[in-house]
């Protein structure tokens, strides 16, 4: 397993979800190569991080009406806007739902949940 990063004179340990595409050759051999540890994980483990809903947000914004682009800076673009779109409020929403996201997931035993 590669050493953890200092940054700062602290250390570092890299999470992701264990998903097929952090889990890539291609990525392992970045962190690899650059000495960065990653958290073991679990596949298919419940997922608590309220990014991933805030990502569903903005991929639903960025691809509404299954627009297609033209170039990056068409892209970079409607990211921004989308990005510009999302609410304090919604953000709050989906913190203070983080209680019962926990107590779904002990209720279900570590299974999927609704979220």
């Amino acid at each position: 397993m590669a050493h953890a990063e200092r940054i700062s004179g602290e250390e570092y340990i890299f999470q992701h979800d264990n998903a097929a595409v952090h889990t890539a050759k291609i990525v392992k051999t970045f962190f690899d190569t650059n000495n960065i540890q990653v958290l073991w994980w679990p596949a298919r483990s419940p997922d608590l991080n309220i990014i991933e809903n805030v990502w569903g947000e903005l991929t639903r914004y960025v691809h509404r009406g299954a627009k297609q682009f033209n170039s990056l800076q068409e892209l970079k673009i409607a990211i921004e806007e989308g990005w510009s779109l999302i609410s304090k409020k919604f953000i709050k929403k989906l913190y203070k739902s983080l209680p019962k996201r926990l107590l779904e997931v002990i209720e279900r035993k570590g299974k999927c949940t609704h979220y």
